[in-house]
Parts: structure tokens; C-alpha cells; sequence
């Protein structure tokens, strides 16, 4: 059973109409904080294949994060983390809620927004 919900509105008008599509993936956000300096962009946005409701974001995200001692690394470094799966975490926790908060203006609640595949490059 599929309710009509406001993600699917959303998604329905976001797969219709072009202009919210661009204007969603044109928006490119910076995230500085006292522990990042981050450049990150929407690069696609699809439903949540595991519940009825919910959006999956698909982000491109360049720029260096410090950990809690003042290291910088950066995101783009093979060395600079342990593993990939340690700095996809160190970057859903850092551009979370400017992701959230974006969405929020199209009427899609924050705690439906899951950030899944990162795309890590030199400049966004």
C-alpha cells in the first residue's frame, strides 16, 4: 500500500518538471565549519526503495575535513583516511543538515532525507 505522501509528491514533481530538477542540481553548498571546509552538490535524487516514503540523495563533494586534533584531510586522499567507509561518515555527519535543511524548502521533512552515494572529486 502506498500512501500519498509528500516525498512522493515531491519526487513525482522533481521526475516532471526540469526546472526543479536544475534548480536542485545547480545549488552547490558550503559547508565551513570549525572542523570542515566542504564543496558539495546534489547530484541525483531518487525514492527510497526500502519504505513507502523517503528520498535517497546521491552528493559530489570535494574539500578537507579536520579531525578532533586539527588534521587536515583531505577528502579527495587516498591516505588520509583509515577507509572509505570512515570518510563517507566523517561526510554524511558534516553535510547532513544543509542537505536536510535544503530539502526542507520543497516540503520533504528532514528525517525522510538519506544521503547514500558519495562521489568524492577534486572540484565540484
Amino acid at each position: 500500500m502506498i500512501y500519498d505522501t509528500k516525498e512522493k509528491k515531491f519526487l513525482d514533481i522533481y521526475n516532471e518538471n526540469l526546472d526543479i530538477r536544475r534548480l536542485i542540481k545547480n545549488r552547490v553548498f558550503f559547508v565551513k565549519k570549525d572542523n570542515t571546509d566542504l564543496v558539495v552538490k546534489i547530484t541525483h535524487i531518487k525514492k527510497d526503495y526500502e519504505w513507502d516514503y523517503g528520498v535517497d540523495v546521491n552528493v559530489k563533494v570535494s574539500g578537507i575535513i579536520k579531525n578532533w586534533w586539527g588534521v587536515e584531510r583531505n577528502v579527495n586522499s587516498r591516505y588520509s583516511f583509515h577507509s572509505t567507509v570512515s570518510r563517507n561518515k566523517d561526510i554524511r555527519s558534516a553535510v547532513n543538515g544543509d542537505i536536510k535543511n535544503f530539502l526542507k524548502l520543497f516540503g520533504v521533512p528532514g528525517y525522510n532525507v538519506v544521503i547514500k552515494k558519495i562521489n568524492v572529486c577534486d572540484k565540484v
